[in-house]
């Protein structure tokens, strides 16, 4: 299908907080296409969670603002559709597995009880199901994620599962609507090496089962390597670098890019990374131009003062630095 699923133009976001204003996102961009799996990875801070909520429409928004820009999602703007709109969207088009399973499940109700709403509001909307019905859907949604007598943990409280088993719950309940596009942010965060890998293999092979458009935002950039099919580097609320996965890797050339994906252990060794120098910016105070020529070492007085945009510097290949302006190279 040509053209693209969600399309994030221009976005800009802020959070009235008592000390000001948090300038926190600054001219996103983001596209992915149909049936399209698109990586997300940078430091931590660096809003990629906040632009997800954004797109859920799901931000606190008694603080955040938006001052411009569009969210797309099959040609029509989230931020313009009206409260019953957004929740048809988040019913049976988006879903997101968030990074605190502990946080996502409500610890008032049974696994059995969120399962079943999920299935009665998204799933049989327009079509009365049996109880009966609805159990076995439950049932079978559980199983899917490989948990253990999944007509048992019906019965219990997210308190009685280890975080582990409540991720995989969390992955259960997003699969079981028809949905078009899977955000998951961090589904790895919290969890044990062996478990998180687990999870994020379960993960994928749900994504390649549905066929579906993901987004996977992800510190292990070693899944995003394995699974995405396009990444975007986003540092400090813009994004700065995007490429096919393969080649983003491979050669990396915004110097964010470079110095983040090499500060990653190596299985051969090497000795300790050095990191990143300096630290995330304020976002109360941003700095004016490029947001990481502080801690650049190839700043140039331009980068001081002027945001620079995506340059294609090759096919399907774009950076946000002013090295790459055409007549520089």
């Amino acid at each position: 299908m040509k053209g693209n699923l969600l399309e994030i133009k221009n976005l800009n976001l802020h959070f009235e907080v008592f000390g000001g204003s948090l300038k926190v996102l600054d001219g996103v961009n983001f596209t992915v296409g149909y049936k399209e799996k698109v990586g997300l990875i940078g430091e931590a801070g660096s809003a990629k969670t906040t632009t997800m909520k954004a797109i859920m429409k799901i931000l606190g928004m008694t603080t955040a603002r938006i001052s411009k820009g569009e969210i797309l999602f099959k040609g029509r703007d989230i931020l313009k559709m009206n409260k019953a709109e957004v929740q048809e969207i988040r019913r049976k088009k988006i879903s997101m597995i968030f990074q605190d399973p502990t946080a996502a499940l409500n610890p008032y109700f049974s696994i059995g009880s969120q399962i079943r709403n999920i299935i009665k509001y998204s799933v049989g909307m327009g079509k009365k199901l049996t109880k009966a019905e609805i159990k076995a859907r439950g049932i079978e949604a559980l199983r899917k994620v490989m948990l253990p007598d999944p007509e048992r943990i019906l019965n219990f409280y997210p308190i009685q599962l280890s975080g582990g088993m409540r991720q995989r719950v969390c992955i259960a309940m997003a699969f079981l609507s028809n949905l078009n596009l899977l955000i998951a942010d961090e589904p790895g965060t919290s969890l044990d090496v062996t478990i998180k890998d687990q999870v994020l293999r379960l993960l994928e092979d749900l994504v390649e089962e549905k066929d579906i458009s993901v987004i996977l935002v992800s510190h292990a950039l070693g899944m995003v390597k394995n699974i995405t099919d396009r990444t975007y580097v986003m540092y400090a609320g813009s994004m700065v670098e995007v490429a096919k996965t393969v080649k983003l890797f491979a050669n990396p050339l915004h110097p964010y890019s470079k110095a983040l994906i090499a500060v990653v252990p190596k299985l051969t060794g090497g000795g300790i990374s050095q990191g990143i120098p300096g630290y995330m910016p304020e976002y109360l105070n941003p700095p004016p131009g490029c947001r990481f020529h502080p801690r650049c070492s190839y700043v140039m007085p331009i980068c001081k003062v002027e945001k620079p945009t995506f340059f294609e510097v090759k096919e399907n290949h774009q950076v946000a630095c002013w090295l790459f302006k055409k007549g520089r190279n």
